[in-house]
């Protein structure tokens, strides 16, 4: 007897809705696939129209910007283009000074090549990524090839005068000669460079792995005796040296400078709408207790519309040797009789009138606390410090703050260099030159008995000349001109 039907629907058998879902997704799968290559294809169209119009553009401006040809080997050329190199050079030219032979094309050169390059080369070039300006030098011992548009050693036209610049010296940075042994320099003196010094030996012991260098912070005195008994490679002083402190060394004392710094005039004027000009015959009256007053005629003649108080100088000075007395002193000296006659110049000098505080720190913060109070600082700590200090009436009657540029300007007269001792350079001549500045100097023997010390430091100094002046600039010191750096060269080349 038959079974009775469900009322209700019987269900579909598992494998025929397996089967379902299987050409569902084989059709989800086909329709995907067509999908991406359609957009690969796309994809590589946009792609080669894109290198057409780069190859079309980069053939028309061929003729502006033409690829340099590289004065390297083969093997060591960089692949940076010209177009790259441009982008890095200054907006001004550089200073027209003998420089050391590098690897790479001066940036000032023209661009020089002896046939155009082909669509291809050139989209190759402009492609290719960006290698950094760093060279290294080549493996073998001979000298690079110069070509006729390349700058000319230092040595080999020692009698060829360099063109007058006041620019800093700041061609693109070398590495240098790599030493061929481990090797500690030590050296010991001024404080006031120690922040450029410091970044300087790091720097180098990375470019140089081979070569540290160690250095005491102890003051321009003790470097130099220390130099001076043989405990030391070499020394740091902010103070220019004489022949007969450098007579006591064994073997004769070369002056290398390395920077510039300049000595400001500090106050504390309550209420005053304007900046404070000087001088030197109020600033000489000033330290010698002669204008007691901010309200004096002898300071108003020369800061007309000035409201100064009728409030009493408090006069502060240093109370310990240091350079930065030194260096105002000198000006003084140089700038007013009556200075030089009743006190003179030194790191240390009998004051007329004032108080002592010891150091920047402590001249500027007992000026804080006393209305009236003038002094004398650092222009570096007077920045850092959001000190007041005012502009001063040069050698050619101009009233000229303390900046990086005019204290290079300072050094811009400097016309030759005296190899065996220091070199003031206050009261300069030149129309934006800083009256009260000085150069601060590492002090290197000319001759070691350790050649290979005495050429690992060579190449140390002759890679602050060339390579450390720009990180001067950066850290608040003045670097170097143009010239005085070319001179710079020269006396390091005499080492041995």
């Amino acid at each position: 007897m038959p079974e009775p039907r469900s009322p209700f629907p019987s269900q579909p058998q598992p494998e025929f809705l397996t089967i379902r879902i299987s050409k569902l997704a084989f059709i989800n799968g086909l329709l995907a696939v067509i999908v991406v290559v359609a957009l690969v294809a796309l994809g590589f169209r946009e792609r080669a129209k894109s290198q057409t119009a780069l190859a079309s553009a980069l053939v028309g401006s061929h003729h502006q910007e033409p690829a340099v040809a590289s004065p390297l080997p083969p093997s060591s050329r960089p692949s940076a283009t010209r177009p790259e190199a441009a982008a890095v050079q200054p907006a001004e030219p550089e200073p027209s000074v003998p420089l050391p032979a590098v690897e790479s094309q001066a940036p000032n050169e023209p661009a020089v090549e002896s046939s155009a390059p082909r669509q291809s080369e050139v989209l190759v070039a402009q492609l290719r990524p960006r290698q950094a300006l760093y060279l290294e030098p080549p493996a073998t011992d001979s000298q690079p090839e110069v070509k006729p548009e390349d700058p000319p050693q230092p040595d080999s036209q020692p009698d060829q005068p360099a063109a007058p610049s006041t620019r800093a010296f700041d061609p693109l940075p070398t590495r240098p000669a790599p030493s061929t042994s481990p090797m500690t320099l030590s050296g010991a003196g001024a404080t006031y460079p120690y922040p450029l010094y410091a970044k300087w030996f790091d720097d180098y012991h990375k470019l140089n792995p081979l070569v540290q260098i160690n250095y005491q912070s102890v003051g321009s005195a003790a470097g130099v005796g220390a130099l001076l008994r043989g405990l030391v490679d070499f020394g740091a002083t902010d103070v220019p040296t004489s022949d007969e402190l450098l007579s006591h060394a064994k073997t004769p004392i070369v002056n290398i400078p390395t920077a510039l710094g300049a000595i400001v005039p500090i106050y504390n004027i309550p209420g005053l709408n304007r900046e404070v000009r000087f001088t030197p015959e109020v600033l000489a009256g000033i330290f010698l207790g002669k204008i007691v007053s901010w309200n004096d005629p002898a300071i108003a003649n020369v800061n007309p519309g000035a409201n100064f108080p009728y409030l009493a100088i408090a006069v502060i000075h240093r109370s310990e040797g240091n350079a930065a007395t030194f260096t105002f002193t000198d000006y003084l000296s140089k700038v007013n009789s009556n200075w030089r006659k009743e006190v003179g110049k030194g790191t240390s000098v009998n004051w007329p009138v004032g108080l002592g505080a010891k150091d920047d720190q402590g001249v500027a913060g007992l000026i804080r606390q006393t209305p009236g109070a003038i002094g004398y600082a650092d222009l570096l700590y007077a920045e850092q410090n959001h000190m007041a200090f005012g502009s001063v009436s040069n050698a050619a009657g101009q009233f000229v703050k303390a900046s990086l540029h005019s204290i290079t300007e300072a050094a811009a007269s400097v016309t030759e260099l005296p190899p065996n001792t220091g070199l003031s350079i206050t009261n300069a001549s030149g129309q934006d030159a800083y009256p009260i500045a000085s150069f601060t100097w590492l002090l290197v023997p000319q001759k070691l008995q350790d050649r290979a010390k005495a050429q690992d430091l060579a190449n140390f100094l002759r890679w602050t000349t060339v390579g450390g002046q720009r990180q001067a600039e950066n850290l608040g010191y003045a670097p170097l001109p143009g010239k005085v750096a070319a001179q710079v060269l020269k006396i390091i080349a005499q080492l041995r």
